[in-house]
Order: C-alpha cells, then structure tokens, then sequence
C-alpha cells in the first residue's frame, strides 16, 4: 500500500503533466517534482522514434549532455534497452556510456542513471531516465505508478504532435491544391474564351455557308468548350470549399432560395417543374453565398434528375428542430440504387441510367459546404420514386459587438463562386 506522502507525490505529478502549462512545460514541471522526491540529480524522458531515440525533455540534465541527447541516435545505453523491446528497467554506469565524450561524463553529478521503459499498448516508445550519485531501491509500486503516468502523458504527447504535424500537412496541401487549381483555372480560361470567340465569329459571318454537316461538327465543338468551362468553375469551386470567410451576414432563407431558383431560370424554363416551398421561413447568422450553393445544386438537381415522361415535382421543407435548422430537398425524380448512394457524395459521380451533361461535382461541394458550417447530410432514396436529401444546420450562440446573444446558423462559412449555372450542378440526385 502507498502511504499518504506517495500518493501526494503521485496527485502533484498527475496536476502537473495534465494541467494548464502548455506543451513540454508540463514534461519539465513533472520531472522537477519526481527528482525532489527521489533525491535525483537530473531525470529526462527520452522518446524511441523510428530506429532511433531522442530527448523529449529533461531537468537537471547539463547543457552540453541536453544538447547530445536533443539529437537522434542509437549509440547510448538506452538506446540498447529500446532495441531490444525490454519492458524491465535497467541501471547503467555513466561513465560506461561510449556515446558521451569523457568532457560530458564529467559535467554529469550522476554516477548511475536507471533507465524504465515507457510502454503504450505493447510497445516500447520510449524511457524514463534517473540519475543518481549512488545506487537508490525505489519502491517498485510506486515507481511501476509513475512510469505508467509518464508513459501515458507521452503517447498523449506523441500522438498530438502527429496529429498536429499531419494537419499541418494538410492545410499546406489544401492550399498548394487551390493555388494550382486556381493557376490552370485561370490558364484555361483564355483558350476557351478564344475558342469560343471563333466560333461565335465562324456563325455569324459563315452561317448561311456552311454545310450542314460541319453545322453539327461544330454544334459540337461548342458543347465541348461549354463542358470544360464548367469543369474549370467546378474544380475552382470544389478547391475554395475549405477557404473560411470571416464575415458572417443576416440570412433571410426565402430571399436565398428565390435567388437559387432566378439562377437557375433556363433550366425551370425548359423543364416546368412544380416547385413548393414548405415550412418556416427563418432569418439567421451565416453565410450567404453558401446557402445559396446547397439550395442551388440541389434544387437543380432534383429537377435535372427528373426523367423526361414526367413533370419534375420538388418541395422544399425547412423546419426548426432542436439544436438546429433542418433543410429537406425532394423529388419525384430517377432515385438511386443503394450502390448510388454510397457515391454519390464522390466527385465526378453520376447517375450512369440517365445521361445528363455536367461534371459530377455539384454533391461533393454541397457536402463539404454543408460540413463547413458544422451541419451534415444525408438522403433518402427510392429507385424510381424519388430521393430526398436532408440538410441539419446547427444553433450557434455569438455574441455581438454590444455583448447581445444572437443565434447564427454555421460555424465556419466558405466562399465558393456564386455563379452557379443549371449546367454546373450536376451531381447525381
């Protein structure tokens, strides 16, 4: 049994290496506490990382011997206890250590340094190091405690810092991404402007000569040059989703849906849906421009999707549930098969039984966009029959310039383009 100045010992390590101090901080701290108790001259943590290990922090450790260890390398005595996977500690002399210089060992007011295997799962990844200026027993409970403590706080440690590391990859990839989507973007735009231009001046001054066989040729030439100009502003799009926009605005959720459905206007002229919107009609905090991507594209595709032998039927439903906005989006249309609906989210997926122009793009922005103001989305989906796609936007508490609670809906607006064409929204529904 740990007696009461143990167990003080173990909740003063406990406060520290979980408490408020930031980073490695918390490391030092702990170990200035565990070196008081046990009457050590210096005490370091040293982290197995590949094939070789490195120090993590330290106290009491000298500078220059800091230094040697803060550099990764496998020719120390610890070294050897990590190689071997050895989960029991082990003492070793100072001075029988080949990887300092004898200047080094000197600096070391320790003779001795027991060497404790940190362990997470069944790995050793790293190992608590004692110095000490003469043999020391230590009671084994509550040694086996605190390396159990150290081991935990440094797969925390570790783990973070991956996880740091690989977001911070991350975002410089997002942003290498959207800086090259938006250079070929813009690189394209010229040719096919210049094409275009031809083709418009092939119409007007050689309209009347020329055959119809190259009238069709050309028909189609235009189409394609209409395709590529939508895949740019897809890609374009698609690679802004994640850019956040500071500026949050007052939503008026009918004046958004009516700007959806004016910027779809050909396609609702060629196609005369029904069109019935349902439910509240909320004024709320967010982001205009992405509200107005999700109802456009799925507004459009619901009409699009639609087969040619029936009138498009579509409702929009928004009601007030708790903790948030719910936004439904159904149709009469095509439906989808299970297999469908596990891609429909993906870019460049479409619904391959019903042949419909479009890039395949319009979901998987929806979908990031929807992500992006801390909502999700999902459907429901009949083969045939219809398909609904259900869109829950969260409450967000925000506290203005003059300390008044307002709700807002979102909490990270994107800013994808506005303009939307009935062509650019074209993922399956």
């Amino acid at each position: 049994m740990l007696g009461e100045k143990e167990l003080t010992f173990i909740a003063d390590i406990i406060d520290v290496i979980y408490g408020e101090e930031s980073g490695l901080k918390r490391f030092e701290s702990a170990l200035a506490i565990t070196a008081e108790y046990f009457c050590l001259s210096s005490v370091w943590i040293n982290l197995w990382e590949g094939n070789k290990t490195k120090l993590v922090s330290s106290y009491g450790l000298p500078a220059e011997v800091r230094t040697l260890e803060e550099t990764p390398h496998k020719s120390c005595q610890t070294y050897e206890l990590l190689r071997r996977g050895k989960k029991s500690s082990k003492l070793y002399k100072i001075e029988n250590c080949i990887y300092l210089p004898q200047d080094s060992r000197k600096c070391f007011k320790a003779l001795y340094h027991l060497s404790v295997p940190l362990v997470a799962g069944k790995n050793v990844i790293g190992t608590l190091n004692m110095g000490m200026e003469k043999k020391e027993k230590f009671n084994d409970k509550l040694l086996n405690l605190v390396t159990k403590i150290f081991s935990s706080a440094l797969a925390n440690w570790f783990y973070q810092s991956c996880l740091e590391e690989q977001k911070n990859l991350l975002m410089k990839r997002n942003k290498d991404m959207e800086v090259f989507v938006s250079a070929i973007s813009h690189d394209m735009k010229t040719p096919i402007i210049a094409v275009k231009g031809f083709l418009n001046l092939i119409d007007k001054k050689y309209k009347d000569s020329v055959p119809k066989g190259m009238t069709k040729y050309l028909g189609q030439v235009a189409k394609g040059v209409d395709r590529i100009e939508e895949l740019v502003k897809d890609l374009l799009n698609l690679s802004r989703v994640e850019k956040v926009l500071t500026k949050q605005e007052e939503i008026q959720i009918e004046e958004v849906l009516q700007a959806s459905l004016r910027s779809i206007r050909p396609l609702i002229r060629h196609r005369k849906p029904k069109i019935k919107i349902m439910g509240e009609k909320p004024l709320i905090m967010g982001n205009w421009l992405a509200f107005f991507q999700i109802f456009t594209n799925l507004i459009a595709n619901a009409i699009k999707y639609t087969p040619d032998d029936r009138k498009p039927e579509v409702k929009v439903l928004i009601k007030k549930e708790k903790g948030g906005w719910c936004f439904c989006v159904s149709d009469n249309g095509i439906g989808l098969t299970e297999k469908e609906m596990e891609k429909v989210f993906e870019p460049f997926t479409k619904v391959k039984t019903l042949a419909r122009e479009g890039s395949g793009v319009g979901l998987s922005i929806v979908k990031r966009l929807v992500e992006g103001l801390g909502g999700k989305i999902w459907l429901e989906s009949r083969k045939n029959v219809g398909t609904a796609f259900y869109v829950q936007i969260p409450f967000v508490c925000n506290r203005n310039a003059e300390g008044e609670t307002r709700t807002r809906t979102g909490l990270t607006p994107l800013d994808p383009e506005p303009s939307v064409s009935a062509n650019s929204t074209t993922s399956a529904s």
